[in-house]
């Protein structure tokens, strides 16, 4: 025995130990991660008394429970085969394993935890038991699922904008080529002045710029739109009138192809929806029409109204989509543009458009269409008494 090993200095080591333990205890006690351990059946044979703040059961509760009673079959499975795998792989040397599982807590609603554990040997250097930490990591978990939202809507922000320069680029392309075509026609006429054409080209000249402009404001908007910084003006308007205008502002377009456009609405039809988005619905919609429809065919657009809301209907006989086109159209990632008849171009966001502006008003769209057959484009509005 040493000699310097006196009685004293045992009792203050003796003290030493139990201050020491007094401290690991403590920490124990107020840790917010959950330390356990797990025989080799997979049975809780200690755990913190933060189990109670993170899971809502005893300590006892706890202790002899299966670490099957605390998470889902299929989790089960997949941690039990972690615990297999220290078992028959892991040496004394291995260190602790991080990985991310869900359990259960007593009430049954899943958490986000993350487990750090370790596979302890005995003497003999067989396994023993397992030992770990768990930690709630449900705050993080939501904070990552969030920020993965806001990056998508990010992507899809910038994807949208960049269709929105196409589109703007190319629908204001079309009217303004057929004003520079009456332009040059009302030119020549005016060598003849008695010529009464010069007035109808000039009215026409007229009337499309000043609806042209108005379309653009509408795209304009729809870019406020995608930034969250337009509102929604809900009235009672005449759809009977709108849908008359807006032909009208598409008559050019039409007239080139020798089409014919039949309108089968009562004439004091009223809808309660914003007015202009409505507007920018149908322009897209005939336009669309007339951009996939024949020489010398027909375009109809009807109404059906029930007690539900107002429903709007355009039909054509033109090329028709795809089961692949019909399920892609609406979505501004997957969106493509075929060209039409006269080989006219797009880009595929005016349905974006129409689909963001009839959710705005809380309705609803979608199509019907054979290839070969033609198309029917549709949009509903609920009435006023149906909204929110």
């Amino acid at each position: 025995m040493d000699k310097n090993l006196t009685f004293e200095s045992l009792q203050n080591r003796v003290k030493e130990l139990e201050q020491e333990l007094k401290i690991r205890s403590e920490l124990l006690d107020k840790s917010i991660d959950i330390i356990w351990k797990l025989d080799l059946k997979l049975r809780f044979t200690f755990v913190s008394p933060s189990v109670f703040e993170t899971f809502g059961y005893t300590q006892d509760e706890w202790i002899g429970s299966t670490l099957s009673s605390h998470a889902s079959p299929s989790e089960f499975i997949r941690m039990s085969q972690k615990a297999l795998d220290s078992i028959t792989y892991y040496s004394e040397d291995t260190p602790f394993e991080m990985f991310e599982a869900v359990m259960l807590r007593k009430d049954g609603t899943p958490i986000d935890v993350e487990v750090a554990a370790k596979l302890v040997f005995d003497t003999n250097g067989l396994p023993k038991e397992l030992i770990g930490s768990t930690r709630d990591i449900t705050q993080r978990k939501k904070a990552e699922r969030e920020l993965r939202e806001k990056t998508d809507q990010l992507k899809a922000s910038n994807a949208a904008k960049d269709k929105f320069f196409s589109i703007v680029a190319h629908d204001l392309k079309n009217p303004f080529s057929a004003l520079i075509g009456f332009s040059s026609l009302l030119q020549e006429e005016v060598e003849h002045v008695e010529n009464e054409n010069i007035v109808q080209f000039s009215s026409i000249i007229n009337n499309t710029l000043l609806r042209t402009f108005d379309y653009l404001n509408n795209l304009l908007e729809w870019s406020r739109l995608q930034l969250s910084q337009i509102d929604l003006y809900r009235s009672t308007f005449n759809l009977y009138k709108l849908v008359h205008s807006t032909v009208e502002m598409l008559f050019i377009q039409a007239q080139t192809k020798n089409l014919t456009i039949r309108i089968s609405i009562p004439e004091y039809t009223e809808m309660y929806a914003d007015r202009k988005m409505i507007q920018t619905v149908l322009m897209n919609l005939i336009s669309n029409a007339i951009k996939y429809s024949h020489k010398r065919s027909e375009i109809k657009i009807e109404v059906d109204s029930d007690d539900e809301g107002v429903s709007v209907y355009v039909k054509d006989k033109g090329i028709g989509l795809s089961p692949r086109m019909q399920e892609n159209m609406f979505n501004i990632e997957k969106s493509v543009s075929t060209p039409g008849t006269e080989a006219e171009t797009g880009t595929g966001l005016g349905l974006i458009l129409c689909k963001e502006f009839i959710a705005k008003n809380e309705g609803s769209i979608g199509v019907e269409s054979m290839e070969g057959k033609g198309s029917t484009f549709w949009f509903k509005i609920p009435h006023k008494t149906k909204q929110g």
